[in-house]
């Protein structure tokens, strides 16, 4: 590049910043932070009159990535009782992409090359949220979260091959939705809600599955509970990602896939509900809706399987036992033939189990 200097001509551009970042990427920071941040401004009601950040830090910065950003106690409070506190939020693992690839993005962009263009992607290993608060008087905003974490692992190229969630107390009161949109938690006698939930999918390169787990836990309601394996998910899909290999998936299957629901007062709530709406009493409606239940099985092709779900559903709505139904596929069922089959039809094409308990 000196020598390119000297003499009459001007140095290529590629060859200047392959430079400079070479430059600073002999650079690192081990651990930076500011503690006892604050702000205050005219109350006028145009922005937070006052913002307070016990921690900003910033951890392992380096060119191959930054281990850590984050903020601590950050509290805004705005001129109307406005109030927003988040005890950490935090992005962590931040992988970036070489210098090459990120040169080469703008020609991947306009040629569509999606091999490319992934490799000029960070990629991140976790976001971290705690002690979420938001109150918002004017709005009839009450918003809190307990925690919250995202996390992507097993990274091939940019893309991660298994990716979890985890989400603890997240409440929300419903005073704040239209109208229209509360109408139903109304009924149901709801005037919070308090969610649990995770969920989880990882794709393994021995078998080409995808493992699906998922948790959804509503205080006073109930939780529902899911797994399911999807196969046949090729590994060229990560391996060697283009427009092309992702015909692979075409070929994807459903293996198998189970649920299970364990009432918590959704059952009695929606009955009395109900019963409200029409005009009856709660024994008269769980008639009705225990009447309900094998006409709505009817059109099944397995009369035996249309029993047995009929069964169980009876059961939870009488007593609120547990209801679980798990189904395989034999053999392994193609997701394009799933689509394009009568629901009705589908009782043929998996081997199912139902249960209360």
């Amino acid at each position: 590049v000196i020598d390119a200097m000297d003499g009459v001509d001007e140095p290529d551009e590629r060859d200047i910043i392959e430079m400079v970042g070479t430059f600073y990427g002999a650079f690192s920071l081990g651990r930076f932070q500011l503690e006892g941040l604050r702000a205050r401004a005219p109350s006028d009601g145009s922005a937070p009159n006052a913002v307070d950040m016990a921690r900003l830090t910033i951890a392992d910065l380096s060119a191959d990535g930054l281990g850590e950003i984050s903020i601590d106690d950050l509290a805004l409070t705005g001129p109307n009782g406005e109030d927003v506190q988040i005890g950490r939020y935090a992005f962590e693992g931040i992988g970036f992409p070489p210098l090459a690839a990120l040169m080469d993005l703008e020609r991947a962009v306009l040629e569509d090359d999606v091999a490319s263009i992934l490799k000029a992607l960070p990629t991140l290993q976790r976001i971290v949220q705690n002690g979420v608060v938001v109150i918002v008087p004017d709005e009839g905003t009450d918003f809190s979260l307990a925690s919250s974490t995202l996390e992507m692992d097993g990274h091939i190229g940019s893309v991660p091959t298994q990716i979890r969630t985890d989400i603890q107390q997240m409440r929300i009161n419903l005073e704040a939705l239209d109208p229209q949109e509360r109408e139903t938690f109304d009924q149901l006698g709801l005037d919070e809600i308090t969610t649990d939930a995770q969920a989880q999918v990882s794709w393994r390169r021995d078998t080409t599955d995808v493992d699906l787990n998922f948790l959804v836990d509503v205080d006073q309601l109930g939780s529902l509970t899911g797994e399911g394996v999807i196969g046949n998910i090729p590994a060229i899909v990560f391996d060697e990602p283009s427009q092309v290999s992702l015909f692979a998936l075409l070929g994807a299957t459903l293996n198998s896939f189970a649920l299970r629901y364990e009432d918590a007062g959704a059952v009695e709530r929606a009955i009395v509900a109900n019963a409200s709406q029409e005009g009856l009493g709660y024994e008269a409606m769980e008639l009705r809706w225990k009447g309900m239940v094998p006409v709505l099985l009817s059109e099944l092709d397995d009369a035996e399987l249309a029993g047995e779900i009929a069964d169980a559903l009876t059961a939870v709505i009488e007593r609120g036992a547990p209801f679980a139904i798990s189904a395989t596929a034999m053999p392994p069922l193609p997701l394009a033939a799933l689509s394009a089959s009568r629901p009705a039809a589908l009782a043929r094409l998996f081997e199912f189990q139902v249960e209360n308990r």
